[in-house]
C-alpha cells in the first residue's frame, strides 16, 4: 500500500509518504514513513499496522531511549468504506493516555477537482 499526503497544521505545512508492505513472521504490516520534517528523511516504524476488528490501526514510539520526551504514538483508520474513511491519529506519553490530535474524514472524489 502506499499512503500520499499533503496537509496544513499545527507543525506547519507537512508533506510526505508511507510505504506499507506485509511481514508473514509478525502477521502485520511494515510501515516505511517519509516527511519533509523528518531531517533523516524516513523512519522503518518499529511495530507492525494491524487490523483490529474493522479498524486499521499504527502504534508507534519517537524519540530516544532516554529521552524525557519520548512520544506514543497510534493512528486509527476507521469507518471504511469503498468511497471513505475517518483517520484519527493520536499521541501522548508512553504507558499513559493517548489523546487524539487530528481527524481526517477522506471522501473518494467522483470527478477530478478543477
Amino acid at each position: 500500500m502506499i499512503e500520499e499526503f499533503h496537509t496544513t497544521g499545527r507543525a506547519g505545512e507537512v508533506v510526505g509518504m508511507a510505504v506499507l508492505w506485509w511481514d508473514e513472521t509478525e502477521q502485520g504490516f511494515r510501515t516505511l514513513w517519509c516527511i519533509d520534517k523528518n531531517p533523516k528523511g524516513c523512519a522503518l516504524l518499529t511495530n507492525v499496522a494491524k487490523w483490529e476488528g474493522k479498524q486499521f490501526v499504527f502504534r508507534d514510539e519517537s524519540g530516544s531511549t532516554g529521552d524525557t520526551k519520548r512520544t506514543s504514538f497510534k493512528e486509527v483508520f476507521s469507518d471504511i468504506t469503498p468511497a471513505s474513511f475517518t483517520q484519527t491519529s493520536y499521541e501522548g506519553e508512553p504507558n499513559g493516555e493517548l489523546k487524539p490530535f487530528s481527524t481526517i474524514r477522506a471522501t473518494r472524489l467522483t470527478k477530478s477537482p478543477q
